[in-house]
């Protein structure tokens, strides 16, 4: 492969991590700047809030897509394991930091789910059906969310063992993770959720699907 392959696919999956769907649904919509609102980021459940189910799911969907799309691009171009990890990275990184809105995007976990749709397809399954007793546990979006990015690389061991996958895994999770390192402190200090991270109800939501 060119020398120069894995740059360019590196900063292509960031300039496609940068198309900020939320920001500009609100804003094609409302002329609202959906990171002065709400939780106050570009993600799907603050996007709730502005423009309804439809909106949000417009959003996921595309932020999942982005995600897909960057690293299935990789894949294409026969890219090693690790050069790979390093095009999903960017694709998160171009989602919470996208140069064009001064950097400050949304929190890249619907993005990392669609490069993990593409890394390994039974691993994102495992790490959904995860989230399913856990919500049901906690009944919070953000803690729930969190519990499960933790705990990716750990199913991702039990479905495929000490191997490369584990590392992807856990290296994406870890991107994440720091985009909400605050909410990651919130929830290790035990404090109680603000009226935004309920399940149901008026308030956008902190959750994890940002």
């Amino acid at each position: 492969m060119d020398s120069l392959a894995l740059p360019a696919l590196v900063i292509l999956g960031y300039v496609i991590g940068c198309f900020a769907t939320g920001y500009y649904l609100v804003r094609l919509r409302t002329g609202t700047d959906i990171r002065q609102v709400g939780s106050r980021n570009a993600g799907t459940l603050n996007v709730r809030r502005e423009l309804g189910t439809r909106g949000a799911v417009l959003t996921l969907a595309a932020d999942i897509g982005k995600g897909a799309l960057a690293c299935a691009i990789a894949v294409y171009y026969g890219l090693q394991a690790w050069e790979v990890t390093l095009v999903a990275l960017a694709v998160i990184a171009g989602h919470v930091w996208p140069v064009q809105l001064s950097f400050r995007g949304g929190k890249g976990a619907a993005t990392a789910g669609g490069t993990l749709l593409v890394l390994d397809l039974p691993v994102t399954l495992g790490i959904i059906a995860l989230f399913v007793p856990v919500f049901a546990v906690l009944r919070r979006f953000t803690r729930s969310g969190l519990v499960c990015v933790i705990l990716a690389p750990v199913v991702a061991f039990v479905l495929r063992g000490p191997t490369q996958r584990v590392s992807q895994v856990a290296t994406i999770a870890a991107l994440v993770l720091f985009a909400h390192r605050e909410n990651v402190i919130e929830m290790w200090r035990a404090r109680q959720p603000d009226q935004d991270d309920q399940v149901t109800g008026s308030h956008a939501s902190k959750g994890i699907w940002r």
